[in-house]
């Protein structure tokens, strides 16, 4: 009889346990921030891209941690199919987009001053550039112009030499 009590009580206990544990992980997500390797560009002509990528970075990790706290959904891994987890991965989906368009605006932008290009030629470029063969064709002329620049402040000294030259040469 003593036993049969004994055994009651560790299932009684290890019922409690579990709840307790349930409790904790619920309040206690697993590393939810969102990061990332790219280098974006602070100081994008237009600040308030760059704090709608803040913010949409804010709005995106609060929304995980609501949807594990409040709804037991880890919506970066989904476990279950029902209705209620496929719409907040959805919702999840659009507010990972917002920032990943941000954050790929702003790295576009830092890989074009990294090349020399200041703020109101990037500007003009998003202007006037939509379609990725542009895009190619507006950075080979940025290229062609930067070279022959550097080829006129050169060519007062007799026999000089610059990528200008050279890439004239290497393509007749």
């Amino acid at each position: 009889m003593k036993q049969l009590i004994i055994l009651i009580l560790i299932i009684i206990l290890g019922f409690i346990v579990y709840d307790f544990y349930k409790d904790w992980d619920r309040f206690h997500a697993p590393e939810y921030h969102y990061s990332t390797e790219a280098i974006i560009d602070q100081e994008y002509h237009n600040q308030d891209v760059v704090m709608m990528y803040h913010d949409a970075i804010t709005d995106l990790n609060s929304f995980i941690k609501l949807q594990w706290t409040a709804n037991d959904i880890d919506v970066r891994l989904p476990e279950d199919e029902d209705l209620k987890t496929t719409l907040a991965v959805k919702h999840y989906s659009q507010k990972l987009a917002r920032v990943t368009y941000l954050e790929q605006k702003l790295a576009q932008s830092a890989s074009y001053k990294a090349n020399g290009w200041n703020n109101q030629q990037i500007i003009d470029f998003e202007i006037n550039h939509s379609n990725p063969e542009e895009i190619k064709a507006f950075e080979q002329k940025s290229l062609m112009k930067q070279l022959y620049n550097n080829h006129w402040e050169n060519s007062q000294r007799i026999g000089a030499k610059n990528a200008l030259i050279f890439e004239i040469q290497k393509n007749s």
